[in-house]
């Protein structure tokens, strides 16, 4: 029997076929579910028995949304979890806490795991900060990040770059304060973090050229989690991001 954990990729177009590379890299098996958009005159309640008997057919253990955030995404998570699946989102959470807290619910009476993958924090640097700084009390974060192609189906800056640079914060120094952050598309590609204290920087992290291995880190570090049925970047985490990420609009 194979060990590792089949994946099940919702959704279609570039990212998913770059998680779909991924995973098989990884020797992962991965089955695609493209069709997951609500069709025109179907109800919810509909749509989602569709998702999840199309989820269960396909056997997998782990749903992997590839999908921009709207406001199907929670009936998407349900139906995976209903569908006996962990879930793995990508960014930006922005789901009402109301609608949060119900899918929590919905993750301890399914016995189930939704995790957000914020994988710059994954970077060797940032993991550092952990214990050099202590959580970052008495500093401020600040970040910048700036790509030179536009956002994806109209997705706001501010949102989709600013929710990374928020998730690396409170990952590695979650005492700083928020300083300044510049999330720009069409611009000169920049990514860039950095802690001061006083006025003084104490750290700095380039990662415009990151090479390492981010994605395949992150698909390492939520099966070890789930194997401990604990839940890496969970609803938790994701509301807080979702909180703070609001305040920069």
């Amino acid at each position: 029997m194979d060990e590792t954990p089949a994946y099940l990729i919702v959704g279609r177009g570039r990212w998913a076929s770059l998680i779909e590379k991924v995973l098989i890299a990884e020797r992962r098996h991965a089955s695609l579910l493209q069709e997951a958009r609500i069709a025109s005159g179907e109800s919810e309640t509909a749509y989602q028995r569709r998702l999840e008997t199309a989820m269960r057919a396909k056997g997998a253990d782990i749903a992997w949304l590839c999908v921009p955030f709207g406001s199907w995404t929670s009936t998407i998570v349900a139906a995976a979890m209903h569908a006996g699946l962990d879930v793995i989102a990508e960014c930006p959470w922005l789901c009402p806490p109301t609608i949060t807290e119900s899918l929590q619910v919905l993750e301890q009476t399914q016995q189930r795991l939704v995790s957000l993958h914020y994988e710059y924090c994954m970077l060797d640097e940032l993991q550092s900060w952990q214990g050099r700084f202590a959580g970052g009390a008495a500093c401020t974060f600040h970040g910048v990040f700036s790509i030179s192609r536009p956002g994806r189906y109209g997705s706001v800056a501010a949102l989709q770059l600013g929710s990374h640079l928020l998730a690396m914060r409170r990952f590695a120094v979650p005492d700083a304060t928020i300083g300044r952050l510049d999330c720009r598309y069409e611009s000169a590609d920049r990514r860039s973090v950095s802690l001061e204290k006083e006025g003084v920087e104490l750290a700095s992290i380039d990662f415009t050229l990151n090479q390492q291995p981010l994605i395949q880190r992150y698909i390492h570090a939520f099966e070890l989690a789930r194997t401990q049925r604990l839940s890496l970047f969970g609803l938790d985490f994701a509301a807080r991001i979702a909180a703070e990420v609001r305040g920069l609009l």
